[in-house]
């Protein structure tokens, strides 16, 4: 600012003041998150999205506490929780992955860190449904002789000599088939057993 000095005689001048203002490091505000998923399916999520710094200061997950003590994190370091692990990819992404068949919530800490040393701590709640998995369908090959007619066999449970089929949910299969054979006849029913009949004189391989 400018101001101005008078003296007794009516003589003056003029001056600046100036200040200076010491800046202080603001505080990090770390806020809770929720993350929902499915059942044996990996989750990716960035907990930093919704935390703030007003002096637009980089932020860092600096720790991870699964419930059982803060775990110091870097870039790829893995942490182990109740039921699933944690991948973490600096600075502020997870990958979750929940033990085989876990259904149910899964919840940890983070400690965020900012350039000048300021740090907050919140908490993900991460949601894991019992959302349906694909089942897997193996290839089945099965032998007979010419003029015959095949039975006995299924493509679900592999019987006969075929492959048996699985579901990570362990949910009941049913069969549907979809295409005839091209040199033949066949007929799978739901319950996946399977009977097949060459045309006459045929021998080869047939699908």
């Amino acid at each position: 600012v400018n101001f101005t000095v008078t003296d007794s005689g009516a003589l003056t001048d003029t001056g600046t003041a100036k200040f200076t203002v010491v800046g202080t490091n603001d505080p990090v505000a770390a806020f809770d998150d929720t993350v929902n998923s499915g059942k044996n399916a990996v989750v990716t999520f960035n907990v930093l999205t919704n935390d703030t710094d007003i002096d637009g200061d980089s932020l860092v997950v600096t720790e991870v506490d699964p419930g059982t003590g803060s775990t110091a994190v870097t870039d790829g370091s893995t942490v182990a929780l109740p039921n699933g692990t944690l991948d973490f990819v600096s600075p502020g992404q997870f990958n979750y992955t929940p033990d085989a068949g876990f259904t149910g919530t899964e919840t940890f800490e983070y400690t965020v860190s900012d350039q000048n040393g300021s740090t907050d701590t919140a908490t993900v709640t991460i949601n894991v449904s019992d959302g349906n998995s694909a089942p897997t369908a193996n290839n089945d090959s099965f032998s007979m002789s010419e003029d015959a007619t095949l039975s006995g066999v299924n493509v679900l449970t592999g019987a006969g000599g075929g492959t048996a089929d699985s579901d990570p949910d362990n949910d009941q299969l049913t069969a549907v088939l979809l295409t005839q054979a091209s040199n033949g006849t066949a007929q799978i029913l739901a319950d996946g057993a399977l009977t097949y009949t060459p045309n006459a004189n045929f021998n080869g391989t047939d699908e």
